[in-house]
């Protein structure tokens, strides 16, 4: 259902600013609040550099977020989740760079090539164990693109995965 209303939605940006540090931390909240402290240490760095405001299309933006998040909390039951955000400048092009790295189960390398296409996930019978249709990637990684950016991962098999998430950066001019 959700991937029909995806694919009928225009797919088009909805550029306003808005303020991106506040994003980040409702991300954090509606992904990390309920964590047990004890088992996963979560941990936000922000670069000073990155802008509070900035222009964007902030509900694909923050969608991006919650799925990378969001998995990094349901394949993690111990160790440490990571988030960082940075700045890169590529030729006259400004990027927001966004690292959520885990200690999680992790990825075989041959399940990444796979793992953003629709109705994929990396193993089947972890479906039945953490739940998930194989949309959440597959939506993000078309998100990402369409603000001029790109998702990656790196994963070492239950050593955890590192997606990294980076956009255009259209600073607010107000």
């Amino acid at each position: 259902m959700d991937f029909a209303k995806f694919e009928a939605s225009e797919r088009k940006l909805n550029i306003k600013s808005f303020n991106f540090l506040n994003l980040i931390q409702d991300v954090q909240e509606i992904c990390c609040g309920n964590l047990d402290q004890s088992a996963i240490l979560f941990s936000l760095i922000i670069d000073d550099k990155v802008p509070e405001i900035i222009e964007s299309d902030e509900m694909k933006v923050k969608q991006v977020l919650l799925n990378l998040l969001s998995n990094a909390v349901k394949f993690t039951s111990a160790g440490s989740i990571d988030m960082k955000v940075s700045l890169r400048q590529e030729n006259d092009t400004e990027f927001i760079v966004v690292k959520v790295k885990d200690t999680g189960i992790g990825i075989k390398t041959e399940e990444m090539t796979r793992l953003f296409e629709a109705f994929t996930q990396a193993d089947s019978s972890k479906t039945r164990a953490f739940g998930g249709t194989g949309l959440g990637l597959n939506i993000a990684l078309t998100y990402a693109d369409l603000l001029g950016g790109d998702i990656s991962v790196t994963s070492e098999l239950g050593e955890g995965s590192e997606f990294t998430f980076d956009f255009i950066l259209k600073r607010n001019r107000e």
